[in-house]
């Protein structure tokens, strides 16, 4: 027994989240009114404190740091919630028929944004100012939306892959006050540990998304299948420098099941580039550069891999890929967290 419960506890600490095993394993820290660390705990629930204030707080799921001011006194026991401050998402439909493709949408003039039919076979259910997307066929590329606002044409790729809409959908807001982005792309709230990797992510929160990323990914493939959250977990991993044999392997079986997700090709190519294995990771950057990339960070690290590749001016198969992503580089709105590119309408 810990020394903070071996008296009876005058703090009681509850997490409610679907992340970090359903809030239990989520790092709580505990500072005293100086704000000096007293306390770090990751599943240990209950304390027992000096009489003082204190401030407890924690990084919840929504990549948020949550922080409440609490009085321990000598006669009761103080007790602190926390749950994750989600954006609102409106909820999809019981009836998947209520999911259509993009030319049996009835898109209102006024709007001055509409999607466009494209060979893309998603479906789409609209619904306020949202389009929730998703995917039942088997994936052959990362799908990409394409709408038209302001004689711009706007290709954005999507977080999703084939399966129901419990489990691989993503938001699509329209944002018409926004001069540059009309169109806020976020992972469904439902696919619980790929939002919250994508909202740490967002938020800046790397290393605290790193803490779970590695256990995240092995479930993202093997049991809660999600592909671009599997993804995401992969990525946070490589940023952080957390990649082992373990999580090599992963990586491997992550792009190799994949192989229409160009992403995991780039992820496993630097690292292996990372660890001086030159040909093959050039190999897969290469054969990445062909495709559509899902995320606007991995197009990053892409193009920087190819452009300080090593005896470059030499390689005819590095100049051709990074001939093809230069002329992509251009209609890059960089801000964006899954690849958008932008064109002026012909």
């Amino acid at each position: 027994m810990s020394e903070s419960t071996s008296l009876e506890a005058n703090l009681k600490i509850r997490v409610k989240s679907k992340f970090n095993y359903g809030g239990r394993g989520t790092e709580i820290d505990i500072r005293d009114n100086e704000l000096i660390l007293v306390k770090k705990a990751t599943t240990e629930r209950e304390f027992n404190l000096p009489v003082g204030l204190y401030e407890i707080s924690a990084f919840l799921g929504d990549g948020k740091r949550a922080a409440k001011v609490i009085e321990i006194t000598p006669s009761q026991v103080a007790e602190v919630e926390f749950e994750p401050e989600f954006d609102y998402q409106p909820s999809h439909p019981e009836d998947d028929s209520k999911f259509i493709m993009v030319e049996g949408l009835e898109q209102e003039g006024g709007e001055n944004i509409k999607l466009l039919v494209t060979e893309d076979d998603f479906t789409v259910y609209p619904i306020e100012d949202y389009w929730i997307i998703q995917h039942k066929h088997a994936m052959r590329k990362v799908s990409v939306l394409t709408c038209e606002r302001n004689e711009k044409q706007i290709q954005v790729s999507l977080p999703i892959s084939e399966g129901h809409h419990y489990s691989v959908t993503c938001h699509v807001k329209k944002d018409l006050e926004s001069r540059h982005l009309p169109v806020l792309v976020n992972i469904s709230q439902n696919r619980s540990i790929a939002f919250c990797l994508e909202s740490m992510l967002k938020s800046g929160q790397v290393m605290k998304a790193a803490d779970v990323a590695s256990k995240a990914l092995e479930t993202l493939m093997e049991k809660f299948v999600d592909p671009t959250g599997a993804l995401l977990a992969a990525l946070i991993l490589y940023k952080t420098g957390r990649i082992s044999e373990w999580e090599k392997n992963l990586l491997k079986g992550l792009e190799k099941k994949y192989g229409w997700l160009p992403d995991c090709k780039i992820v496993l190519a630097l690292h292996l580039a990372a660890t001086h294995n030159a040909e093959e990771a050039l190999r897969l950057a290469c054969e990445a550069s062909k495709e559509r990339i899902l995320l606007t960070e991995s197009f990053s690290l892409l193009l920087d891999l190819l452009r300080y590749w090593p005896d470059a001016a030499q390689n005819q198969q590095r100049n051709e890929a990074l001939m093809r992503l230069a002329k992509i580089a251009p209609l890059v709105s960089w801000e964006a967290m899954y690849l958008t590119t932008v064109t002026s309408r012909v």
